[in-house]
């Protein structure tokens, strides 16, 4: 299995490794708070918004079922 390597896992692994480890190998295991989940729909709300502004861009998804919007 390949594993993707992005800005925000490398910001995750600088933060707690084991969060890390958890995201890729348990993503069962994690548990999000209210005020991430906040947090989360203020960045799919931002990014709607730069969709918007600029509609000619080319998006790229993730893969990865914790970064795609809920």
């Amino acid at each position: 299995m390949t594993y993707g390597l992005s800005k925000s896992r490398l910001t995750e692994w600088r933060q707690c490794p084991r969060r890390l480890w958890l995201k890729v190998h348990r993503p069962d295991l994690i548990e999000t708070s209210v005020k991430t989940e906040r947090a989360f729909q203020v960045g799919f709300s931002v990014g709607a918004v730069a969709q918007q502004q600029h509609p000619d861009g080319v998006l790229i998804e993730t893969g990865d079922p914790h970064e795609i919007r809920r």
